[in-house]
């Protein structure tokens, strides 16, 4: 099976970054959070509103199932990238933790993570974030069970760098052309 998850904080560049990467090597990608968007028809932060978090958490681990049953069965090379906060949930946890597929971890220091996310308050709707402080805290509970799950870890301040490791990686690790 050639697939990878990215992992990481919100606005560690799960997607931004996956997009890139996935087109430069011509593989598939997909957005977990897309994906229950699309399935929902409203944003995230409106949807965990009118059913709250545990029910989100709930969707999801299901969704997440559903894309590792689906990869098992696909040979295409995949790169997925899952929500800043798929460790929260206890299910989620376990998939990925048994799970034979990479996990490469998008780390970012939790200043870099706050100016990306102010520049978009959207961003800061999901978990109500208000503060640096507020960021910090969940920063430190959410770290050591991204770096607990993952396979390897990359360093996201540059963009064109991360994207550079994680084709080489990719590339590397599925027989594919650079």
């Amino acid at each position: 099976m050639k697939a990878a998850y990215l992992i990481g904080f919100r606005g560690a560049g799960k997607s931004t970054l996956g997009a890139a990467v996935a087109r430069e090597l011509n593989v598939r990608f997909l957005d977990l959070d897309v994906i229950l968007e699309a399935k929902w028809g409203e944003p995230t932060p409106d949807w965990i509103l009118a059913h709250g978090e545990a029910a989100f958490r709930e969707e999801e681990a299901g969704a997440l199932l559903e894309i590792e049953q689906a990869l098992a069965l696909d040979a295409r090379p995949t790169l997925v990238a899952l929500g800043g906060g798929i460790v929260e949930g206890a299910a989620s946890l376990k998939i990925l933790s048994t799970s034979a597929i990479p996990k490469i971890y998008l780390s970012v220091p939790p200043g870099e993570l706050w100016a990306r996310l102010s520049a978009n308050p959207e961003r800061l709707k999901v978990g109500a974030l208000s503060s640096l402080n507020e960021l910090q805290t969940l920063w430190e509970k959410r770290r050591p069970l991204f770096e607990k799950i993952s396979t390897k870890r990359v360093e996201n301040c540059d963009i064109n760098e991360s994207i550079s490791e994680l084709k080489q990686e990719l590339a590397a690790r599925w027989g594919l052309p650079l």
